[in-house]
């Protein structure tokens, strides 16, 4: 029974990964167009996910990565994508990304991408801690 288990939150976390993977295959395309508009960022590179020195020498992976341009300061994309957007996700986010990147680099642009967030108040709450948001829906 134990065996069946484990065997069952192996595959339910495969399945969690590629959800996870599609939906940042996703934001790579469209964030670009996305950032621009919204905000004036032009990127001076493509969007990746990976792995990222921090500020206590620890690399550690970034799912949204990437270096451009707002205002003519130079920026850095950091960005987590979640299926469903939470306050904890966003509080995890900032304690162990932005926080562990802080001084890193001139400035950092944070980005959360999901499909839906888990209550009615997430999106303001994302906000209000100057992280953009955006949406699935919003990637066609």
């Amino acid at each position: 029974m134990v065996e069946e288990h484990q065997k069952t939150r192996q595959l339910l976390g495969n399945i969690s990964d590629t959800v996870g993977y599609t939906l940042e295959n996703e934001a790579y395309k469209f964030l670009p167009m996305l950032l621009e508009h919204d905000f004036g960022i032009i990127l001076n590179t493509d969007i990746k996910r990976q792995y990222v020195m921090d500020n206590k020498g620890k690399s550690l992976e970034v799912n949204i990565f990437a270096e451009g341009e707002q205002n003519g300061q130079t920026i850095v994309i950091i960005g987590e994508s979640k299926s469903r957007l939470s306050k904890n996700n966003v509080d995890r986010f900032i304690r162990k990304r932005l926080k562990r990147y802080e001084g890193m680099f001139p400035k950092i642009f944070p980005v959360v991408v999901g499909h839906i967030t888990s209550s009615a108040d997430v999106e303001d709450y994302i906000k209000e801690k100057d992280i953009a948001v955006y949406y699935s829906y919003q990637f066609r």
